[in-house]
């Protein structure tokens, strides 16, 4: 399995990252996500992170890059493990994203955060 990124039914790109994740597979679902954010499709990110089990550092850059870099609106993190969490937290601050960015526990609670205008 990979990772997907799409436009999902409530208008959110939404990423959904597999299992094992380093800096080419984050990238390239990076690149699939600033492609439909130049194109207007969305400004509001959904990130599942609920299936991931191993990351390297390499991943964590290629997403900061992503944070710093693009041109969303908000973008929520839900799902993964403790360690994922914390991870995902951490490069939210690096990225210096954190007024637009949260981590949240379920995709409800990430859902109405991005609803939030």
């Amino acid at each position: 399995m990979s990772n997907k990124v799409f436009i999902n039914d409530l208008g959110f790109i939404e990423q959904v990252y597999d299992e094992v994740q380093d800096f080419s597979s984050v990238q390239g679902s990076m690149d699939e996500a600033r492609q439909l954010l130049s194109d207007n499709k969305s400004k509001l990110v959904l990130v599942d992170v609920s299936k991931i089990r191993t990351t390297n550092s390499g991943a964590r850059e290629a997403a900061v890059v992503f944070l710093r870099e693009s041109k969303f609106t908000k973008l929520a993190v839900f799902g993964g493990n403790i360690f994922i969490k914390n991870l995902a937290n951490l490069v939210i601050r690096a990225s210096g994203q954190n007024q637009k960015s949260q981590v949240f526990k379920t995709r409800d609670e990430a859902v109405s955060w991005l609803n939030i205008k």
